[in-house]
């Protein structure tokens, strides 16, 4: 017959299996090695879709080019042909913004990728853009209203995309490497910039503009095929995952496991830290705006240089950010060891750069010096890859199990951002003269002064004490006591 201990017993060494498997070790296990993990795969893979998104997001900016360009073709004689699309620049500037407004709707991602998945929905999302952009060129032939219309779609598509890859990095990205592998996924996105428009450049001079849109589609369509074979949506879905690697990523990852479906919405759209972190983001896109969009505008403006000089120096700022996201990765990294408060940590490095960012702007206003303003930005864009690449590393920790909630948040307020920015900037510079330049980057000084006492007053990167719905843990079972509870029973 079972005694009342032995029955104890048992139950509390069910207890003790049970805690095993749901991650509540008291002792942590030796980090899994990171060479040749499924983690650096994901992490591989995630990088490949910022360059993607980059791609599929800017490649019309040099299709449109030849296509309301007139060409010379040389043969037995030179001939020159009317542009193929007699846009004025008004209808250029739409085409060129019209991507950001199917991003408007990347608030829905959140329920979408909860119950598809990250992984599942990463996938789903770089086929239909590819998809969609592959179509393009066939599309506007016949139907320019219909054109603009799947460029909507592409832009939903491509921000559901960013929201799939935070989810998918919640999910397999331990805490303690976030610093590290984060800096290496999102400079993906830098690097797909200063990529962008040499390669679409070469395509369309050798095989005409619709081409640039066959390839980057293409790519898209495959990168959706690897991912759908080789990334699961979490790491315990993944049958060739070792059990030490497994183990050691339940460890880190905070409710890695919970199936949510229900995302706390008014208390995120009531929480400070998240207005701040939503904050973080216009202001990043924001200078992203000026600095990509209006930078060549303006270096042509004060040196009426000829337009290779033009895009040579506009891309310096982003080629000095692809260096500036390892060493701030490393360094966030690093300073774990000195500091236990990882919000304490963050905050002095984004108020730091905000305000180094304001007095940047400022100074840009005040003076006209053609290298002393590229040197400028280029300090600019480093400061603002730490803005950058610590709001990722929030977005994924600071609600946990509501990750993808929070990143379409995020999109919404980004692609909200490219548009508000590119309409706020031609209206302030009818004329392009230098005045009106000036008074832009006052404007942007501002924002990040305001930016920087808001995240300094109220942000963090700690999980929200509402968000967290881990489960109470359980009572191990100690020895020492053991005899002195079962004779209690």
């Amino acid at each position: 017959m079972v005694t009342s201990k032995e029955t104890c017993q048992s139950t509390l060494e069910a207890q003790q299996n049970k805690l095993l498997d749901n991650n509540s070790l008291t002792t942590k296990l030796p980090p899994a090695s990171l060479w040749f993990s499924k983690r650096l795969l994901v992490a591989v893979f995630m990088f490949t879709c910022c360059v993607n998104m980059t791609f599929l997001r800017h490649n019309i900016s040099i299709a449109v080019v030849d296509m309301t360009s007139t060409r010379n073709e040389t043969g037995n004689s030179t001939i020159s042909r009317a542009p193929e699309f007699n846009w004025s620049s008004k209808t250029i500037g739409f085409v060129l913004s019209i991507f950001y407004y199917g991003g408007l709707l990347s608030f829905t991602g959140g329920y979408i990728v909860t119950k598809f998945g990250g992984a599942t929905s990463c996938t789903l999302s770089m086929m239909l853009s590819g998809i969609t952009t592959i179509f393009q060129p066939v599309i506007l032939y016949y139907n320019f209203p219909a054109f603009l219309i799947c460029r909507i779609l592409t832009g939903f598509f491509d921000s559901f995309a960013k929201v799939s890859m935070l989810e998918v990095c919640s999910k397999w990205i331990p805490k303690n490497e976030r610093s590290k592998l984060m800096s290496f996924i999102i400079s993906g996105f830098n690097v797909g910039t200063t990529m962008v428009h040499g390669v679409c450049a070469v395509l369309a001079y050798s095989y005409g503009w619709p081409m640039i849109f066959y390839a980057t589609g293409s790519i898209s369509l495959v990168l959706s095929i690897l991912i759908f074979i080789l990334v699961k949506n979490q790491p315990s879905d993944d049958k060739s995952i070792s059990k030490k690697e497994l183990v050691y990523i339940k460890q880190g990852v905070v409710t890695s496991e919970q199936k949510k479906t229900v995302h706390p919405y008014r208390r995120i759209l009531l929480s400070p830290a998240i207005w701040a972190l939503l904050m973080n983001r216009f202001t990043q896109f924001w200078v992203t705006t000026i600095l990509v969009t209006c930078l060549p505008l303006y270096i042509k403006d004060l040196t009426q240089q000829n337009i290779n000089k033009v895009g040579l120096f506009s891309s310096l700022p982003n080629i000095a950010s692809i260096f500036m996201f390892p060493i701030c990765g490393t360094f966030l990294n690093y300073s774990r060891k000195f500091s236990a408060s990882t919000t304490r940590v963050h905050k002095i490095l984004v108020g730091c750069a905000l305000i180094s960012i304001s007095v940047l702007f400022g100074t840009t206003a005040m003076i006209s010096n053609f290298t002393v303003t590229v040197f400028l930005f280029v300090l600019v864009q480093m400061f603002l890859s730490i803005v950058n690449l610590i709001s990722e590393i929030i977005t994924i920790s600071i609600v946990p199990g509501s990750s993808s909630a929070i990143a379409g948040l995020n999109m919404f307020v980004i692609s909200m951002t490219n548009i508000v920015a590119r309409l706020v900037t031609g209206f302030m510079t009818p004329t392009r003269s230098m005045a009106e330049w000036n008074n832009c980057f006052i404007l942007s000084s501002g924002i990040a002064f305001l930016n920087a006492v808001v995240f300094l007053s109220y942000g963090s990167s700690e999980p929200q004490n509402w968000a967290t719905s881990q489960p109470a843990p359980i009572q191990q079972y100690d020895p020492v006591h053991s005899d002195e509870k079962n004779s209690k029973l």
